[in-house]
């Protein structure tokens, strides 16, 4: 299948893969200045005289050439399929490409130890019929200038690699970026560490043991103040490709976690490689997915209970079965004569009555923070507790009450249906029963007790008594001096099922 045209910028950036051939000429001198550096600071205890250094350092450039010949082939034939690639992209190459990058660490370990070897070779070829050791002399030089250009490429790879940005674009799939990468990848402690050793560490000792040593350092002024030169800037430039590679990630890193503390869980970052920073990233996307998924739980939860019931089941972590008793003030409300009204109607016109009817009577009982329990039918459950966010209940399930009398009086008067319908809403308050009931699959948080059947006959009774709020005096104790900011009518006393005392009971007119 074929793919759409790069980008122009993708195909810059992937071609910036082939500065790789400049890079290898530049290890090419590198290679021979180290090797050299190893020679002369090692003179002594090899038992070298200057004839014998210069003799091989005139004679290993050949060498080191063909084992660079070698290296240069290797990376040609890897970055063929990024040439085919940029001239007529498909799904086959971008898979091609992808696993190249992702396992770019380890191809270079091959490119590096075809020409380590090749140059092992070709030396020993070379020098196996002199009257110099090859194992004592050049082996360890080349093996020194092999690990120490080893040291610098790795963070030069991180640092060439996270500024692909468009051409990471262009090879995974906009989730793909936010996914652990596979491959494998080097941890930054060892990049660091053989950055050090190679630039830093060994340079210092080897020149401290010429110098215990007595080597004859000024007669090669020239080749150490070369090599020392090169020491400097491969520091300075694996220092830079830190930066690239760890501190610029960490940064951008730092930034998006500010975001998602602010509540954007959209802040997703990139992820590249498979190393520290790479698992670093993936994990933090993985968080940002629980916390939306979490964000949309607990607003679907709103919908049907109400955010402080919502906030309160994902407290529960363990669900348990268990309840805690609670002060509350519970409400009822009912549509008037809903039956014969709901036969009228078909399915499709009934549920968007109810929701258009409810859409106007709950707000109120939102806006005092009240709990929305439970709909039954046209009937509404509501709770106003202090444990869920209700300090003053008594007075703000009244206050609801009230607000809710306004709300079906402009929902009548809007013209929208044929007919005017009534509510008959009960209040009564004291301690009930909260917690999650049901069986551990399922789950239901419910209020339940004496209270709460109290409440359910008062609504009941209001057609009794022609009226559409009626309160228990038990709610009017809760409320106090606040009582006298309610118009509120004495019914008398009304005799509940299962209640074996009356219960006195008050229109809120």
């Amino acid at each position: 299948m074929s793919q759409k045209k790069l980008s122009e910028k993708a195909e810059k950036e992937l071609k910036s893969i082939y500065h790789i051939y400049f890079f290898l000429l530049t290890l090419y001198s590198v290679n021979e200045s180290f090797s050299n550096f190893f020679l002369i600071t090692f003179s002594k205890v090899l038992n070298l005289s200057k004839q014998n250094i210069s003799f091989l350092i005139d004679n290993t450039k050949g060498v080191l050439w063909g084992s660079f010949f070698i290296m240069f082939l290797a990376v040609y034939y890897w970055t063929s399929d990024f040439k085919k690639y940029i001239k007529k992209p498909s799904d086959d190459l971008k898979l091609k490409i992808r696993k190249k990058i992702e396992n770019i660490y380890f191809y270079f370990i091959y490119f590096y130890a075809v020409s380590f070897f090749t140059a092992l070779l070709f030396s020993y070829l070379r020098f196996k019929y002199e009257n110099i050791s090859f194992w004592k002399t050049l082996a360890p030089a080349i093996t020194f200038s092999f690990l120490t250009q080893f040291g610098f490429i790795l963070p030069y790879v991180d640092a060439t690699l996270y500024k692909l940005d468009s051409l990471m674009a262009e090879l995974y799939d906009k989730e793909e970026l936010y996914r652990p990468r596979s491959g494998k990848s080097f941890p930054v402690f060892y990049k660091l560490l053989f950055l050090v050793i190679s630039c830093a560490v060994m340079p210092i000792i080897m020149t401290v043991l010429a110098i215990e040593t007595n080597v004859d350092l000024p007669s090669y002024k020239g080749e150490m103040a070369f090599s020392f030169l090169l020491f400097i800037i491969f520091l300075s430039v694996g220092i830079n490709s830190i930066f690239y590679g760890l501190h610029k990630p960490l940064e951008i890193l730092s930034d998006k976690m500010k975001k998602a503390a602010g509540g954007d869980y959209s802040a997703k970052t990139r992820v590249y490689f498979s190393d520290e920073i790479g698992r670093i990233k993936a994990a933090f996307n993985t968080m940002l997915d629980g916390l939306r998924e979490r964000e949309e739980l607990f607003g679907t939860f709103g919908r049907y209970l109400s955010p402080e019931v919502a906030k309160e089941l994902i407290k529960n972590k363990k669900l348990s079965l268990g309840g805690e008793e609670i002060k509350a003030a519970v409400m009822f409300c009912d549509i008037r004569d809903f039956t014969p009204l709901s036969e009228r109607m078909s399915p499709s016109q009934l549920v968007s009555f109810l929701n258009d009817y409810l859409s106007k009577v709950v707000p109120p009982i939102m806006e005092k923070n009240g709990v929305i329990s439970k709909f039954m039918g046209d009937g509404i459950m509501a709770i106003f507790a202090p444990s869920l966010g209700c300090q003053e209940y008594a007075k703000k399930s009244l206050t609801a009450a009230l607000e809710m009398r306004n709300a079906l009086a402009i929902f009548n008067n809007s013209g929208k249906y044929p007919f005017k319908i009534s509510f008959g809403i009960g209040l009564h308050a004291g301690n009930l029963v909260a917690g999650n009931i049901g069986a551990q699959e399922r789950m239901e948080y419910a209020f339940i007790g004496d209270t709460v059947n109290a409440a359910s006959r008062i609504e009941s009774k209001t057609k009794d008594f022609s009226c559409d709020i009626l309160v228990s005096e038990e709610l009017l104790k809760v409320l106090g001096e606040d009582v006298k900011k309610f118009n509120l009518i004495s019914a008398g006393e009304v005799k509940l099922k299962g209640k074996s005392m009356p219960l006195s009971v008050y229109k809120l007119s």
